[in-house]
Parts: C-alpha cells; sequence; structure tokens
C-alpha cells in the first residue's frame, strides 16, 4: 500500500495547545473545545536538525500530528468535520486526513522508517572500514 503525501506551505485552519486526544475518542464537547482552541489538539512532538548551510544546524519540529475541526472553514469540507493535519516539517502540512488517510500515512512512515533502520547498520560498517583503512594509511605513513 502506498500513499502520496500531498504538503502545503500554509498555516494550519485551527491551532492546538500542546497535547495529544489521539488516545482517547473525540467527543462532542472534545470537537467544541478544539474548535474554539480550548483544548489540545496536537500530539507528542519530535525534533531532528537540519542546516541549509552545512554547519549552522538547527533544529526543528518533524511529525507533529494536530487534531483539528473548523466548522466554518470555506477552504474545503474536509476542514469541516475532526481531522488530522500532520506537520510534516515546519510550516508544511499534508492535507486534512479521514482515519482511513492516516493509517495509509502511517503505513508509509512506518516504511520509511524501516528503510532508516536498514540503514543505520550500513552506516555503522561504513564508519568502521573508513577507521580501518585511515589506521592503515597512518600505519604505512608511519612506516
Amino acid at each position: 500500500m502506498s500513499v502520496a503525501v500531498a504538503v502545503a506551505a500554509a498555516p494550519v485552519i485551527a491551532v492546538m495547545a500542546p497535547g495529544c486526544l489521539a488516545t482517547a475518542p473525540v467527543c462532542a464537547a472534545e470537537i467544541a473545545e478544539i474548535a474554539t482552541g480550548g483544548a489540545s489538539g496536537q500530539g507528542a512532538v519530535a525534533y531532528a536538525e537540519y542546516t541549509e548551510g552545512y554547519e549552522d544546524y538547527k533544529s526543528w519540529q518533524v511529525l507533529c500530528a494536530h487534531l483539528a475541526v473548523s466548522p466554518d472553514s470555506t477552504a474545503s469540507p474536509a476542514y469541516c468535520i475532526p481531522h488530522v493535519l500532520v506537520e510534516v516539517a515546519a510550516d508544511m502540512y499534508s492535507r486534512p486526513m479521514d482515519p482511513d488517510q492516516l493509517a495509509e500515512f502511517i503505513e508509509t512512515v512506518a516504511g520509511q522508517l524501516e528503510e532508516l533502520r536498514r540503514m543505520h547498520p550500513r552506516l555503522t560498517a561504513a564508519r568502521a572500514e573508513w577507521a580501518a583503512r585511515a589506521d592503515t594509511t597512518a600505519d604505512a605513513e608511519a612506516a
């Protein structure tokens, strides 16, 4: 199963406070609080470093999930009912996702995570090989 992830560089319709509603069913009262900004609709926060100039690394949030609803939205009917927006990276949001779309997105991210896990031992081996080669070169130059 694959899913295309569309990302839009636009502010989220409903801004939520830190916290998480994702582990519990959303009831009408929670929806009302989310719509008015009174409840928490954001999941756990994760950070990764990035750079634009190879030296000055900055920390940014990645894959932050926002449970939201904006009943009066004119942008799209998808915003008018409870949905999840994933902030893929700073200020880059997915389309509003229903439960099935979110499940597909999770599977996509899980696949990428597995790819990263497979890359880790390859990097470790490459670093060990590099270090051994550097030691051999240093020994040869010393002799």
